[in-house]
């Protein structure tokens, strides 16, 4: 059994689940038949169509993906495991993926599921993801139970709406547990007990849990109120939505004839809370900061699960909750200032004088990835295609190829290993570039800045306004211009040192001889 953590982490169960496949035939994976619930209280509310005859709650768990095979070419083979690389090389080079296949990918990309499982696997990695995460709520429900609901003021009526539409998704939920199967009670109960035993020595400093509710709980009602999914939208409304979304005109007949019936997606306001409040719970050097709401949002659209989008959301801060620490966040304005220096040395000096902070109008921008910046269905595609980290993989193997030459080097009789510094800097990340094509793309409004409210405005007034396609298309022409003058500049140096040293040997050569 594993341990707990330190730090109140808990294990990736994944290591206790690949590779039983005898396991996933008795469970009817390979047969296509759907797992039927998950925990005592907790079972399966199952998604319905995006636009269905009523719009619901997210799901507390949805064991469709894990059968569902990608449909990206030459991705994933015939056990369902997925290449990797060429499933981040296919989101960078194609800007993205449909929306059909946006949910499966991105469990995934950001490490739900592990590259390496394949489709008899995945099944029983999703059931004890969804035990497991049901066992932390409950943890904290248990420590706090005044905190299970929002308090409400009663004045904001939708909010109100939420609470009813959440609360009829647990009587769902409910009810469901009670109509399982003795079969499978028994083989959840077993793993209940495995997740209660794992929890059991991590423990709550409450006072800090509490504070981080309490700033949770003002943020959610804030969270995308104007998106569809999180709205009292019905199913006529978001579908003509999600077609000026995508640029397609509805037709007058469709405007006229749609049915505007009220939908339930304020419910999922609640639904985001709860995540939330069990990821600070269980990650106490991060807990919670302003803008987590924003970044977990888009998980829980576009996955439309609770129990996928903790998980994944968690796989996803393991990397960037340092951004919202003090220190990550300086040193990323840091490194987009030393960028914008290398492409435009004037702006960059306008930008750093006395009168303005630096660059620290552009923290949300990096902090949540330009997600109000472009429009909202650019900006999932963007969020993606930052995400693949296909540029960094790239820079990852020239630093191993580097490696290898200068262990080449060392038994080389001729030359001796020297000290080199890099020629490109492998911190500029892709995102850097495409904060710095903006503030290219705006430099004449930027020079006309001459204080913090001033560049605050600008930045407010960018919202909604860009153009991904364009600014991707700019962003990629800074990267391999940089990367290319960066070479040249350090090949260069590497010339003239090795000029020097033979000048150098020659003039030693002449003093003695002299």
């Amino acid at each position: 059994m594993d341990a707990p953590q330190a730090n109140g982490q808990l294990p990736s169960p994944t290591g206790n689940i690949i590779g039983s496949k005898s396991s996933a035939t008795q469970l009817g994976a390979c047969d296509g038949t759907p797992l039927q619930t998950i925990g005592i209280s907790s079972p399966v509310y199952h998604v319905t169509e995006e636009f269905g005859d009523h719009r619901k709650v997210a799901s507390f768990y949805s064991p469709a993906p894990c059968m569902t095979p990608l449909g990206l070419p030459g991705v994933m083979d015939a056990e369902g495991r997925v290449d990797e690389s060429r499933l981040r090389m296919h989101i960078f080079k194609n800007g993205g993926v449909s929306l059909s296949e946006r949910g499966q990918v991105w469990r995934f990309l950001f490490g739900m599921y592990p590259c390496s499982s394949t489709s008899l696997e995945r099944p029983l990695l999703q059931e004890q993801l969804s035990v497991r995460y049901h066992a932390m709520k409950m943890k904290w429900h248990k420590l706090l139970p005044s905190t299970i609901r929002m308090r409400l003021n009663g004045t904001d009526a939708e909010l109100v709406a939420a609470v009813q539409y959440f609360d009829a998704r647990q009587e769902r939920v409910q009810q469901q547990a009670e109509d399982q199967s003795d079969e499978v009670r028994e083989r959840l109960s077993f793993l209940e007990l495995q997740a209660q035993v794992l929890l059991e020595r991590v423990t709550f400093d409450l006072e800090e849990l509490q504070e981080a509710i309490r700033i949770i709980d003002k943020d959610v009602p804030r969270t995308d109120r104007d998106l569809p999914y999180y709205s009292a939208f019905g199913v006529g409304e978001r579908r003509l939505m999600l077609q000026f979304t995508l640029k397609k005109r509805p037709s007058v007949e469709e405007t006229r004839t749609e049915e505007f019936e009220e939908g339930e997606g304020l419910g999922n306001l609640l639904v985001l809370r709860d995540i939330l409040i069990t990821y600070a719970a269980f990650h106490p050097e991060v807990s919670y900061a302003q803008g987590m709401n924003d970044l977990c949002s888009r998980f829980l659209e576009v996955l439309d699960s609770e129990v996928d989008t903790y998980w994944s959301f968690s796989c996803y801060m393991e990397k960037f909750s340092k951004d919202f620490r003090a220190d990550g966040l300086h040193r990323k304005i840091e490194l987009e200032a030393a960028l914008l220096k290398e492409l435009d040395p004037q702006l960059h000096t306008h930008l750093i004088t006395d009168n303005m902070e630096s660059f620290t109008f552009c923290h949300r921008w990096l902090l949540l990835g330009f997600q109000r910046e472009f429009e909202h269905y650019d900006a999932l595609r963007l969020f993606e295609i930052l995400s693949c980290d296909h540029l960094e993989l790239i820079s990852q193997k020239v630093d191993r190829a580097r490696y290898q030459e200068r262990i080449a080097r060392r038994h080389s009789i001729e030359d001796k290993p020297v000290c080199e510094s890099q020629a490109v800097n492998t911190e500029f990340t892709f995102e850097l570039f495409i904060c710095a094509t903006i503030l290219l793309d705006n430099r004449d409004a930027l020079l006309r800045c001459r204080n913090d409210v001033q560049l605050i405005q600008f930045a407010n007034s960018l919202q909604g306004t860009l153009d991904l396609n364009s600014t991707l298309k700019k962003a990629e022409e800074h990267f391999y211009n940089y990367c290319k003058r960066s070479t040249w500049d350090y090949m260069n140096s590497l010339c003239r040192a090795r000029k020097n040293k033979e000048d150098h040997f020659l003039y030693q050569l002449r003093s003695f001889f002299s």
